[in-house]
């Protein structure tokens, strides 16, 4: 990433629709800033094996041609954005979590159904709790359609007073989109009688 004077968009790939559906996101959200987009496929060596598809073990050869099918496919639909790739060795989760110190904003996707045991089981998951850069989830739903015009920019607000940096972020993720701003914060519900939660479990 020398070659990189800004802070760039980090966007990882592993070859699956959601991931390659994150990228056109990731390409808006380079052009929004002027930044450029770094296209990140972690390649985890000859000999281990997909676990989502039990497929056979991807030789670096494949790793190549699946980095350059992704940034040719922005260098072609998004000509205004400095695209570059990467292809680095090791585990997806951690590499982008070390990556993610000198990027403006890390883009990747989920498939958004499923849930293994402790959490999503996904690089998605992990990310959210190592990622040092604003994390972006394209959640990947064939035939929803993109989110209507207009929408908001929602931030969610802890009772605790909220960081200066994630309340800086919401604002300046809804000035680009011109999207407004909406605040929320989660107050949990009391506990309800016993005898109500009775009525509710059908026990009374």
């Amino acid at each position: 990433m020398s070659d990189l004077i800004d802070r760039p968009v980090l966007a990882g790939v592993d070859g699956s629709v959601e991931s390659f559906a994150a990228l056109g996101l990731a390409a808006t959200e380079a052009s929004l800033r002027q930044a450029p987009l770094l296209v990140t496929h972690v390649w985890a060596g000859p000999h281990w094996r997909p676990v989502r598809t039990g497929g056979e073990p991807t030789s670096r050869a494949d790793a190549e041609r699946l980095l350059a099918a992704a940034t040719g496919w922005l260098r072609r639909h998004h000509p205004r954005v400095q695209v570059c790739g990467q292809l680095p060795l090791g585990e997806p989760a951690e590499v982008l979590a070390g990556e993610s110190g000198t990027a403006d904003l890390v883009v990747v996707g989920h498939r958004g159904t499923g849930h293994a045991a402790g959490g999503w089981g996904s690089v998605a998951a992990r990310l959210s709790d190592t990622c040092d850069a604003p994390l972006l989830v394209r959640v990947f739903r064939p035939r929803a359609g993109e989110p209507p015009t207009g929408a908001p920019v929602v931030v969610a607000v802890p009772a605790a007073a909220p960081s200066p940096s994630l309340i800086g972020f919401a604002f300046e993720e809804a000035a680009r989109h011109g999207a407004p701003l909406a605040a929320c914060h989660v107050w949990p519900a009391a506990p309800l009688p016993a005898d109500a939660q009775a009525r509710r479990a059908g026990t009374a």
